[in-house]
Formats: structure tokens, C-alpha cells, sequence
């Protein structure tokens, strides 16, 4: 199955965001669409570099805004699976418009907080993010109780930590 991760983080940046998907690379086989040049990683040459192929995309974008301008990448190339793992959250959006154009999704969301605490996101952002989350069929997440609060009514795949 010809699969491509979609992630803000990956190696050589070090982020905790990289280390995830970079270890999972050891035992499943896909392509990479990161970051140019992710916010909020160092450049990092001690990381493994996988034997993966990376495409960069979006030079200096600020996660938000680099996860909505991954869909203009995504819509011209074709894989079997599109795997999503956020944050950025913005990834929502991005896996429900690819899933509308009969593509095979999955989001991952790894972060505990999809919802960020600040009352300007809550207001602006958590609306339209639980909307398209609820659109998504398939979910993994590390956080259950984050998919409770959240109202998402599709298919959740739990991968560990349920009993927090």
C-alpha cells in the first residue's frame, strides 16, 4: 500500500513531534510531506536519518497555516493512504478535504490539548476544529478522554494510554 505521512516534524529537526512516526518508520514503509523549515525545532544531525522519501514543503510557515496549505500539495499526488498526524490541528481540515475527494485517511492525533487553552483559539478555532474532526473516519489517538470532551462521533482507534 503506497502511504504518505503527513507531519510538521521530521528528522533532522528535533521536536517531540519527530520521534513518534520516526521510530514507526522502522516497521512500516511510506513516503514523507514535512515542513521546509518547521517552528519551534532545532536542527538536529545526531537524529537517524530513515530510509524514507521526504518531500519538504512550505518554507517558514507557522504549523496553522502550513497544515491548511498542505492540501494544495496533496490534491496533485496520489497514494493509497494519507496518514495525518497533528498538530498542527489545522490537519483536520486538511485530512476531511482529502477524505471528500475519496481519499483513504487517518489522523493521528498525538497531542493531549487539541484544543489550546487560550481563550481567542477557543472562541476562533475550536469550533470549526471539532466540526471537521467529527467528519473524519478514522482516528487514532493516545488521549481518550480529549475525543469524549470533543463530541466526535466517527471511527476512534485508542493506540494505548487509556487508563489515565
Amino acid at each position: 500500500m503506497k502511504t504518505l505521512l503527513i507531519t510538521y516534524y521530521w528528522a533532522p529537526f528535533n521536536h517531540s513531534g519527530t520521534f513518534r512516526w520516526l521510530h514507526m518508520g522502522e516497521f512500516l514503509e511510506f513516503d514523507v510531506l514535512t515542513s521546509t523549515k518547521p517552528k519551534g525545532a532545532f536542527y538536529d544531525e545526531t537524529i537517524p536519518k530513515p530510509d524514507k522519501r521526504v518531500f519538504r514543503y512550505g518554507f517558514n510557515l507557522r504549523p496553522i497555516l502550513w497544515g491548511f496549505r498542505t492540501y494544495f500539495y496533496l490534491r496533485d499526488h496520489k497514494y493509497d493512504l494519507y496518514v495525518f498526524t497533528s498538530p498542527p490541528f489545522s490537519m483536520a481540515l486538511t485530512a476531511y478535504l482529502m477524505q471528500r475527494r475519496g481519499r483513504t485517511v487517518v489522523l493521528d492525533l498525538r497531542d493531549s490539548l487539541p484544543f489550546p487553552q487560550q481563550k481567542w483559539y477557543e472562541k476562533a478555532m475550536n469550533p470549526i476544529y471539532k466540526y471537521y474532526l467529527n467528519k473524519i473516519k478514522n482516528i487514532t489517538s493516545h488521549y481518550e478522554f480529549v475525543l469524549k470532551d470533543s463530541g466526535v462521533k466517527g471511527k476512534v482507534i485508542y493506540n494505548g494510554y487509556k487508563d489515565l
